[in-house]
């Protein structure tokens, strides 16, 4: 993108009609509406739009908007930023269109020269009205505050800037406990109640997440300390209940359920130092019975075996995050058994075995899931955050593949990495993709140029000698991998790479 002031997104953008602005900003906020709020669905659909119809969109409103003149300003521009980061072709397909349209007519032969604006600037564009108009929390804060922080976080999740998504996250809990989101709330109009519910365990699940993912412990208590109930739904509660919410709010329960196991697994098995490897494997086996319950314990319309044609638009894409987490759990809950099984596999216990089978199916089946899912869904493409996914589970399958684990079909399991490249490459548009693809094909050929050497079976068969693959991270948000080989060149890659977004 040119940095020239008379073509750059910033300067360009106010120069747009009003009416174009809006209808920007409209087809962003019904991506986030399609995409990311099935995942985080914190927000209330109807009051959302109410507001944007009383407080964003008329023309008398709008300069008090970009100033952050109201509480609703950093939020309304933190969902378009949410919505912007995710958007398909399919969804942007009049972003050129609108972007021609100025109140200076004299102007649009000048824009159709310059350069051409994606969904990812104007993403870029709007998180930094965001936080301009966000005002400071600091000083200040309310529901709309805490909402906002949220999605910030969400979205530098969704742009893998990993310690960005964990100081929003941070900031989004402090400032819901600040207004007291996490304690009763009787007293609120029973629409208030309920999104403010929503809000408080959203926060929670997502920051149990993200702080897993980037190997940090997190801030939250167990589920007892708070006496904010979980959404109550429809179809278990009383009619008649104020405070029941309709079936895509089960999302939020099942996230929290999740997140505990998450949590568990982080605290005991990645940053617990005095456990004995046997401790930690029993631990482990608890964690891995528990997450099969909670499987077994989603709703039916959640069901995560279950493949409905008919499911609606929100069941199917939660089932598909769901399916991701579930598999990314069972990763992390085995994972730290991985080095220890393929050290001295003559010797190795049933027990490590036992974690590292597991591991590795959970790595292949989130891998073929998000194949098949990106071979269908072209929408999916846009979800960045799967590149991580992708990435661990190829790591895992590398490690294994490297390790000359006996037994294992080490031609399916370098298929199955082949299929994350091709995942990799459908997101070609975005640096982290072409990255991980570049490491991958790194690693993949120094493998088989230690196929192609004559002494390969002798100098596989010293264990000290076996190459390696090491993931210092306990979940997908920094895999740094090393191949240890003295026959070939050694190769330390950095996949920390992100998006250009900050």
């Amino acid at each position: 993108m040119s940095n020239d002031q008379d073509t750059s997104l910033e300067s360009l953008f106010p120069r747009l009609t009003e009416s174009a602005q809006t209808e920007i900003e409209k087809t962003f906020i019904g991506s986030y509406f399609a995409n990311k709020h099935y995942i985080h669905p914190l927000l209330s659909k109807g009051t959302f739009m109410q507001r944007c119809e009383n407080e964003a969109w008329p023309i008398s409103s709008r300069q008090g908007l970009f100033r952050g003149a109201t509480k609703f300003a950093g939020l309304y521009f933190a969902v378009v930023a949410l919505g912007a980061i995710n958007a398909s072709p399919n969804e942007t397909s009049l972003l050129e269109h609108f972007c021609q349209q100025f109140v200076d007519s004299s102007q649009i032969q000048r824009a159709r020269r310059g350069p051409s604006f994606t969904a990812l600037d104007f993403a870029k564009f709007f998180f930094g009205l965001a936080k301009r108009t966000l005002g400071d929390v600091f000083e200040s804060s309310c529901l709309e505050s805490a909402q906002t922080l949220l999605l910030l976080s969400v979205f530098r999740q969704n742009s893998l800037q990993p310690h960005s998504c964990y100081m929003y996250s941070g900031m989004a809990v402090r400032t819901a406990a600040a207004i007291g989101l996490g304690s009763s709330m009787s007293s609120l109009p029973p629409s208030v109640r309920r999104e403010a519910r929503r809000t408080w365990w959203c926060i929670y699940s997502h920051e149990i997440e993200m702080c897993c993912s980037s190997g940090r412990l997190d801030s939250m208590k167990e589920l007892h300390y708070y006496q904010t109930s979980l959404p109550k739904l429809k179809v278990d509660a009383d009619n008649l209940d104020p405070d029941a919410e309709d079936n895509d709010i089960a999302m939020i329960p099942a996230m929290v359920a999740l997140a505990q196991i998450m949590s568990e697994a982080s605290h005991q098995l990645y940053h617990s130092m005095r456990r004995t490897m046997a401790d930690k494997s029993r631990l482990a086996m608890a964690l891995d019975q528990r997450l099969l319950e909670w499987k077994e314990t989603l709703p039916a319309f959640l069901n995560l075996d279950a493949h409905a044609l008919n499911d609606p638009e929100w069941a199917f894409k939660q089932k598909l995050v769901l399916r991701l987490r579930y598999y990314n759990t069972r990763i992390l809950i085995h994972r730290p058994f991985l080095v220890a099984a393929t050290a001295n596999t003559g010797t190795s216990s049933p027990d490590l075995s036992i974690h590292l089978h597991t591991c590795l199916t959970a790595a292949r089946m989130s891998i073929n899931m998000q194949y098949e899912s990106f071979m269908h869904m072209t929408y999916i493409r846009t979800w960045w955050y799967n590149t991580t996914y992708a990435l661990y589970g190829s790591m895992i399958l590398l490690h294994l593949t490297l390790s000359n684990y006996p037994g294992l079909p080490d031609d399916e399991l370098l298929e199955d990495v082949e299929k994350s490249l091709e995942i990799f490459s459908s997101m070609g548009d975005i640096i982290v993709a072409r990255r991980c693809a570049e490491m991958l094909r790194e690693v993949l050929e120094a493998y088989h140029e230690s196929l192609e050497t004559p002494d390969y079976l002798d100098y596989m068969s010293d264990g000290e000698n076996l190459p390696q693959i090491e993931i210092i991270t306990p979940v997908p948000v920094t895999a740094l991998v090393r191949l240890k080989s003295p026959m070939t060149r050694s190769s330390k890659i950095s996949a920390s790479a992100h998006f250009d977004l900050s």
